[in-house]
């Protein structure tokens, strides 16, 4: 049975995790590591390596979270349990990508800087490897996944108290109906005929006279 504070304890919840969706889509396109190869002969190559590069798969991530989040505005009980449960696995997904993306980042930076600067020596390309400069970039994209893993465990754990917004709609719409109006047996019937409430709204309904 859901509650005002359930309400807003689930907006507060869906807002938060919209946040860190986003913020997981930033860290993807945000610069992980930065460096340049000098080689001999060579102008300077700048090389940029962002995040959908080193954590592969980052972005679909976060792709799932944000529709998953938006699942939730249409299920109720055991099955908004369920979106919960793979926004649980899909902010794992984020945190453990993010893991493995930094720590092969050097290995990223290599590959990039080897094709950026086609031609470069491999020893210009290691002393490019050697100085790159690692930003916070893949911390926070594993905090984010983290903070989308609680996002999916709060849902878990408290969706199935939450409003829907099926039914918050069907309840405002039955608070606005108007009542059927009461009619007497045989008040608009003809001697020897009886005409129920039925037959009355369903003649109105077909466009007849109930009086006929």
């Amino acid at each position: 049975m859901s509650s005002p504070a359930g309400g807003r304890e689930y907006a507060v919840t869906l807002a938060f995790g919209t946040a860190t969706a986003g913020l997981v889509l930033l860290a993807a396109g945000q610069p992980w590591a930065e460096s340049s190869v000098l080689s001999a002969g060579m102008p300077r190559q700048d090389v940029a390596v962002v995040g959908a590069a080193a954590a592969t798969g980052m972005r679909a991530s976060a792709l799932v979270v944000l529709a998953a989040l938006a699942a939730t505005l249409v299920t109720t009980g055991r099955w908004r349990q369920l979106v919960g449960a793979v926004l649980l696995v899909a902010g794992a997904g984020v945190s453990v990508s993010a893991v493995l993306g930094g720590t092969q980042l050097r290995q990223t930076v290599r590959v990039a800087a080897a094709d950026t600067a086609a031609g470069a020596d491999s020893t210009a390309v290691d002393r490019a490897v050697r100085a790159a400069d690692v930003t916070g970039w893949p911390w926070v994209a594993g905090m984010a996944g983290v903070l989308v893993a609680v996002v999916g465990l709060a849902v878990v754990v408290r969706g199935a108290r939450w409003p829907g917004m099926s039914r918050r709609y069907e309840r405002r719409a039955s608070q606005h109906r108007p009542a059927p109006a009461q009619s007497q047996p045989g008040q608009f019937a003809e001697p020897g005929e009886r005409t129920d409430a039925q037959d009355l709204w369903r003649a109105l309904d077909e466009g007849r006279d109930p009086t006929r």
